[in-house]
């Protein structure tokens, strides 16, 4: 009898224990839970996740959420979810030749994304005795124009485009200003030099060099030497030596390298991934353009490698009369 007393005093005790466990124990406390922002989101442009406070949206510059023109934006897309297709397009271009003197006659081909069944609509433009053309009266999202005329090259290098008239955070956002019109500069088109070209490829192996063939099957041994070092395609190494013996070079950085210079030549060059490439070179490549002078006359080589790949492609050209003009008959 005394020992079952005993056990109903000790279970009693538990239950009390465990009660008050229970009463005084503490809450864990919750996890606070992390605020984030979001950048409002585009239709048409990569989502950028810089922010600043600027009251204005620059052009593809980072988020400016105080700029007016977002919210506004927001309530034309509920209005009308194409609305940026339906964007008034006005424009304003001026054509000039390299000297900056205006251009007549050239012609300007237009493009535009817009409501119609194929997607986009074209025109074309003619600039007046000022060199000046205009475009109003069309609606549309982006513009492209290009400006060419007959006797002379379209010049790649400092001229814009590409124009977005709806995404004002695009980075070809365009304002139109009659007072300052967008230039196009063309190069008028020079008496050929009378060229004698090579081109080809050497499937390379790293560190030997390989002569560049001056004509094509000249018995003649070449003066230039390449040497490619290394060309990997993960660290984006890329390292060679031009070598032109008996003569010179120097890199040729101009968008047209048709007038060769009568100094400054070295008897080789170093080259890596860094190096200096002429307007319009693609980023996937190696290589560059060169000024040279050899026994044989002043010219033109280009290198191209794509990169990781061991195929090194030339061209040489060589203006046999001794002259400086390089300029081909055709490009």
């Amino acid at each position: 009898m005394k020992h079952r007393k005993s056990l109903v005093a000790i279970a009693g005790l538990a239950v009390l224990g465990v009660t008050l466990w229970l009463l005084l124990r503490e809450e864990p406390k919750a996890k606070p839970v992390e605020q984030t922002t979001r950048a409002e989101p585009t239709a048409t442009a990569s989502p950028t996740y810089l922010t600043t406070t600027a009251p204005r949206q620059e052009p593809g510059g980072p988020y400016a959420p105080a700029d007016p023109r977002w919210p506004e934006r927001t309530r034309k897309l509920k209005t009308d979810p194409q609305y940026e297709w339906k964007t008034p397009i006005e424009f304003y271009g001026k054509v000039v030749d390299q000297d900056g003197k205006p251009v007549a006659g050239a012609i300007a081909d237009v493009i535009w994304t817009d409501m119609s069944a194929e997607g986009s609509s074209t025109m074309e433009v003619v600039s007046d005795s000022s060199g000046l053309f205009s475009i109003t009266g069309i609606r549309g999202k982006h513009m492209t124009v290009q400006v060419n005329k007959e006797g002379y090259y379209r010049q790649l290098a400092g001229t814009q485009s590409a124009f977005e008239y709806a995404g004002f955070w695009e980075p070809t956002y365009h304002v139109p200003d009659k007072k300052n019109p967008v230039i196009f500069r063309l190069r008028k088109k020079g008496e050929p030099a009378p060229l004698v070209t090579s081109d080809g490829k050497f499937v390379l192996t790293f560190g030997t060099p390989v002569s560049i063939p001056m004509r094509k099957a000249s018995e003649t041994a070449s003066p230039i030497k390449v040497t490619v070092f290394e060309n990997d395609p993960n660290t984006r190494q890329w390292r060679a030596q031009v070598y032109v013996e008996g003569g010179g070079i120097i890199p040729a950085l101009d968008e047209f390298p048709f007038e060769a210079p009568k100094e400054g030549y070295q008897s080789s060059i170093d080259l890596n991934q860094e190096s200096p490439h002429p307007p319009g070179w693609q980023d996937i490549d190696e290589g560059g353009w060169f000024y040279i002078k050899t026994d044989q006359g002043y010219g033109l080589l280009k290198l191209r490698q794509i990169r990781g790949k061991k195929t090194l492609r030339y061209e040489v050209m060589i203006n046999t009369e001794g002259g400086t003009n390089l300029e081909p008959s055709r490009l």
